[in-house]
């Protein structure tokens, strides 16, 4: 009869370790401290269709901050208004290198492309 309660008592235990265990790894998932860091696709991209039609910052309301290396999170050397024209170095998936007006770099989804109106065929 002991060793039943003993058993129980063991159970028990066990039940509580492996509770606090799961509430604290469930926790740890909707931690920001615990998140990995976004993983920026720094592959370079073909450029040269930018050649006739240069790049512009796409925010409309909000300023497009210009980091000095590639990464979210990295330190902001500077912003741009909206509809500015960026003298490109080069373009990669997630982010464009720029030289001007700011030295640095921006996230490619805050660019776009603005091509001169082609003339229609007669």
């Amino acid at each position: 009869m002991v060793w039943k309660m003993w058993l129980s008592i063991v159970i028990a235990i066990a039940l509580v370790i492996f509770g606090v265990f799961f509430v604290f790894k469930i926790a740890q998932d909707f931690d920001p401290q615990y998140e990995p860091p976004p993983i920026a696709d720094r592959r370079p991209v073909d450029a040269g269709a930018l050649d006739d039609c240069p790049l512009r910052t796409d925010r409309v309301g909000e300023t497009v901050e210009v980091l000095r290396y590639p990464g979210r999170g990295e330190m902001v050397v500077g912003t741009l208004d909206d509809d500015v024209v960026l003298d490109v170095v080069s373009v990669r998936v997630d982010f464009v290198e720029i030289r001007g007006p700011i030295a640095g770099w921006v996230e490619r989804r805050y660019t776009r492309r603005v091509c001169p109106d082609t003339p229609e065929a007669p």
